[in-house]
């Protein structure tokens, strides 16, 4: 009879031990994935916070710093964070004031502990409170600082500037009256206007605007550059220019030449049949005009249209003299006259035989002979003829010389423009209100740039950062109220009332345990000390079972295919910051499954120690605790 009722224990045992597998693993998942802390320890033991902020940026920028300036731009000639001159510490350094790893933490656990104890339905609601407006704060200060410390400004103009100079010049008309500079010229005359120190100065301005706007400190923001203090540097990078162009020379060419044509007739024809045409007449103009006098008209007319062009003034009138010049070009025009003169006399035939000597030489004043007599020369026919053009010069080309040129905004805008519609002219236009006014850029610009959709998100930030951002159960069961038509948030509920109720009830699993074990010492044992011993061993069996396999089976077998899952992943992976980012990840899945099973190791041997005591305790005990009968002894026998 008791073979038969010890033979009913394998099966009972075995149902023991499935159960004691099952029950070790669940407490240990409730003890761990089910505890909020769990997530916090590991979180905090795997230093995930310090990784995540320093080590990972770390490497993510350096990486950055070894790519090929196109991997970011293919416009771009250098990588740009070379460009700047910021190091990794430098960025990492401010990224760790942005987000302290504390402040980051402190946040993140406290999602855990809020959303933890209300997923496993230890509480019926929760609520995240996150305070972001000092971090942006912070955020700002920050970004000023690397901004003070970056090359930022050498960046701007060797990416973006110069490339933007570069391709305006390669456009044929791009400078007025066809003005010849390289591009280096212009970006170190760019570069004077708005030093770097002054651009620092306007980032600065714009990250106070937009930050206090932004966590709510004032509903509006105003980003104003104000250009009318770099108006005068800006006049004389001009004049610079112009120089460097030889604009004195396009003076001529672009100004006083066109204004002259609608004073003279293409061809001004003089007695006796000489031409003189109104090219010749603008060359003569200019043949003996000092540089000087051509330097200081240049200069003149650029101060007289500075003001307009920097928007103070809406016109302008500069003034070129041409009196004093008018003289000395009627002279070498004169000149020029006789000189046509004596080649046409000089092209007459030789009086035939047959001709008086005066016979038709003078047919009319205005014309010359139609022949000229032997012996007479060119000079010696004008002195009888008494031919002098200097007066009929200066009646008939002096009078059309003006005193004086006229140059205005109307004239500007035409030798730029063309035509009222050229795009030439709205640049200009725009030029002027900008210098004149300021560049300024409001929260209307900005919402107007975004559209409707975006501006919403962009309240919606606004409010969080300036009232901290605030999420509860009931947001959670409103956005998933439409998943699966309702049938999620259906089957969630249940889960959670379902956890609640195993942890509430988990006691129970420990009555089983104790109906099992009694049971097989009843079947097992004929008196109580040998009916312990069988609870104990079949519990101690259990808990050995148990060590074994999360303890030296684990150790053995778990960690090799650990450590084969690890280079299956990182075999093919080049880039060094993935390469990190996933032995990190590996490294807190092997420090999870340790601190798993290590509490499943350590509560099995508890339980087998606690088994061995139980075991020897109740075989001794019978012993020295209390003397048996022979009949006892017998029947223990």
């Amino acid at each position: 009879m008791i073979w038969l009722r010890r033979f009913l224990i394998l099966p009972m045992g075995l149902v023991f031990v499935v159960l004691f597998v099952l029950t070790l693993v669940i407490f240990r998942l409730s003890e761990t994935f089910l505890e909020p802390e769990f997530y916090k320890d590991e979180l905090a033991k795997a230093g995930i916070y310090n990784f995540a902020l320093v080590d990972l940026p770390t490497s993510g920028i350096e990486e950055l710093r070894s790519k090929a300036p196109d991997f970011f731009s293919e416009t771009l000639t250098e990588n740009p964070l070379d460009t700047t001159g910021l190091t990794a510490d430098d960025i990492v350094s401010s990224f760790g004031k942005i987000l302290p790893p504390a402040w980051v933490q402190e946040q993140v656990e406290q999602v855990i502990d809020q959303a933890g104890g209300y997923i496993t339905g230890e509480s019926d609601s929760f609520e995240i409170n996150v305070t972001a407006a000092e971090r942006v704060t912070a955020t700002t200060e920050e970004v000023k600082t690397l901004v003070r410390k970056a090359l930022l400004h050498d960046l701007l103009f060797d990416e973006f500037v110069t490339p933007e100079i570069d391709k305006a010049l390669s456009e044929e008309g791009t400078l007025p009256f066809n003005v010849s500079l390289t591009g280096e010229d212009l970006v170190a005359a760019v570069q004077r206007v708005a030093p770097e120190d002054w651009v620092k100065d306007q980032v600065d301005h714009a990250l106070d605007e937009v930050t206090a706007y932004m966590v709510g400190d004032q509903d509006t923001f105003e980003i104003k550059v104000l250009l009318a203090e770099r108006a005068d540097i800006a006049l004389d990078e001009i004049k610079i220019l112009l120089m460097k162009a030889n604009f004195f020379e396009l003076l001529f060419d672009e100004v006083v030449d066109p204004m002259l044509e609608g004073s003279l007739s293409q061809f001004t024809e003089l007695p006796f049949g000489v031409g003189i045409t109104q090219q010749e007449i603008s060359s003569a103009l200019r043949e003996l005009v000092p540089p000087s006098w051509l330097q200081e008209q240049v200069l003149g007319v650029i101060d007289e249209a500075g003001p307009y062009l920097v928007g103070r003034t809406d016109s302008f009138q500069a003034v070129i003299p041409l009196a004093d010049r008018r003289e000395v070009a009627l002279t070498i025009i004169a000149d020029l006259a006789e000189s046509k003169l004596n080649a046409l006399i000089e092209g007459l035939p030789e009086c035939g035989i047959g001709q008086l000597p005066f016979q038709g030489l003078l047919p009319s004043l205005d014309e010359l002979p139609q022949c000229i007599p032997a012996g007479f020369d060119a000079q010696t026919l004008m002195d009888i003829l008494d031919i002098d053009f200097t007066g009929g010069v200066g009646e008939m080309i002096g009078s059309q010389i003006p005193d004086e040129v006229v140059y205005t905004e109307t004239d500007l805008r035409q030798a730029i423009g063309g035509d009222p519609a050229s795009s030439n002219l709205d640049v200009l236009d725009n030029m002027r209100e900008i210098i004149g006014q300021g560049w300024s850029y409001t929260e209307v610009d900005l919402r107007e740039d975004l559209g409707q959709d975006s501006t919403n998100v962009l309240d919606d930030v606004r409010a969080a950062l300036s009232d901290g951002w605030t999420y509860s159960d009931v947001d959670f069961r409103e956005n998933l109220a439409d998943a699966e038509g309702g049938a999620f948030l259906e089957n969630f509920d249940t889960f959670r009332e379902q956890l609640a109720r195993a942890r509430n009830l988990r006691f129970l699993v420990y009555i089983l345990w104790a109906v099992l074990l009694a049971l097989i010492g009843v079947l097992g044992g004929r008196h109580w000390g040998s009916k312990i011993a069988w609870a104990a061993a079949t519990l101690a069996i259990s808990s050995i079972i148990v060590f074994i396999a999360s303890g030296p089976v684990y150790n053995f077998i778990g960690q090799s295919k650990i450590d084969d899952l690890r280079v299956d992943l990182v075999q093919d992976m080049e880039s060094p910051t993935q390469l990190l980012a996933v032995e990190k990840g590996l490294d807190v899945v092997q420090m999870v499954a340790d601190d798993f099973l290590g509490g499943i190791e350590r509560s099995s041997l508890t339980l087998l120690v606690i088994a061995l005591v139980a075991f020897v305790a109740a075989l001794a005990w019978p012993k020295y605790v209390r003397r048996t009968s022979p009949a006892e002894e017998a029947e223990t026998n």
